[in-house]
């Protein structure tokens, strides 16, 4: 997934929250997407891609007996936690995708 795709996926789920909770007063926090400040557009992927960085760094911590992800995959996902260097994310989700034989986003 790219980083905006991700940014999508916490926009939607913040606006169905926000509606399921009546906290609609603020039409900017309801609005799609496409009218989001650059601003809030670029906190919202931040939050997607840590959210996605730490699912990809514990599961790749289960699994490193079972397959041939290598230690350096983690480490470089927690380095891309800390300074938001999203190559190495990108990298290291290549890795991970070739060692679960998915080869989407290559």
């Amino acid at each position: 997934m790219t980083d905006e795709e991700l940014g999508r996926i916490v926009r939607r789920v913040w606006v169905e929250y926000c509606i399921q909770t009546g906290h609609t007063e603020r039409p900017d926090r309801i609005c799609p997407w496409e009218e989001m400040d650059e601003w809030s557009r670029e906190v919202d992927r931040r939050i997607g891609v840590a959210v996605a960085v730490q699912v990809a760094r514990e599961t790749a911590e289960k699994c490193a007996g079972l397959c041939e992800i290598e230690a350096g995959d983690v480490a470089s996902m927690d380095e891309y936690a800390l300074t938001g260097a999203s190559e190495i994310a990108r990298q290291s989700a290549k890795r991970i995708r070739r060692a679960y034989g998915l080869n989407a986003g290559d």
